[in-house]
């Protein structure tokens, strides 16, 4: 299988067919679950919107060129999802997780 095929797989653009699904979970000894997203209680699939969504926030923020934006930006993300503990005092230029795309 391409690495192309296996890339529309991943992003919708072939379905996978229940039975294929089955064989693929029996090869990879896995159950079928293995292959859905669940909530924390295990009960419900998460909506696939949200996976392409963080994909589209992925893809925006390579996109930014300035590293220190970037860096501001992952810092103001943190705060509002409420994971800035131990950001104080850090330099956005020494910390870029995008570091090599740096100008």
């Amino acid at each position: 299988m391409s690495f192309q095929v296996v890339q529309k797989y991943e992003q919708g653009e072939i379905r996978v067919s229940a039975s294929r699904l089955f064989q693929l979970a029996r090869r990879l000894d896995m159950p079928v679950s293995y292959f859905f997203a669940a909530s924390a209680d295990g009960d419900n699939i998460v909506d696939t919107a949200l996976v392409r969504a963080e994909i589209e926030l992925i893809r925006a923020f390579r996109a930014i060129g300035d590293t220190e934006v970037r860096q501001r930006l992952l810092l103001f993300v943190r705060s509002v999802a409420g994971q800035a503990v131990g950001t104080e005092g850090v330099n956005p230029a020494a910390s870029d997780p995008m570091k090599s795309d740096a100008k």
